[in-house]
């Protein structure tokens, strides 16, 4: 979550608000890193790596949850690692996004607003996301 673990981001409240409007009445938050900075070009670069110890709490949250939202940006690190992406492909029917960068991840969308709205998607063996039609 945030690095000050009270405060909610404008974008995180923004994902509340959807998941109220989807009847879900709570929610967890998983990085996919172990480390968080308010803007990930402030993350250093030998902090953005798989890490066994945060993938556990990924699957647990993963596996545990009725949906599960994708909204990491055009991160390649940690989102194209063959375990993470083997474990979505494991739940594929709780994923949803709100849209898909050219990069075919789930965009981190800092303007999220109500006009947005999740959608079913898919990841492929190689970590693509798309969304289900």
């Amino acid at each position: 979550m945030n690095p000050v673990p009270f405060r909610l981001g404008s974008t995180l409240s923004n994902i509340v608000m959807h998941l109220e409007k989807e009847n879900i009445g709570s929610f967890e938050v998983v990085n996919l890193y172990p480390y968080t900075s308010d803007k990930k070009d402030l993350l250093p670069e030998d902090k953005r790596k798989f890490d066994e110890y945060n993938y556990k709490h990924i699957e647990e949250a993963v596996n545990s949850s009725e949906i599960v939202v994708l909204f990491w940006g055009n991160d390649n690190i940690v989102s194209r690692n063959p375990r993470f992406v083997e474990l979505l492909m494991r739940n594929t029917e709780k994923l949803r996004c709100f849209r898909v960068t050219s990069k075919n991840c789930p965009d981190y969308i800092y303007g999220l607003s109500l006009k947005h709205s999740l959608q079913k998607c898919t990841i492929s063996e190689n970590g693509d996301i798309t969304i289900k039609n």
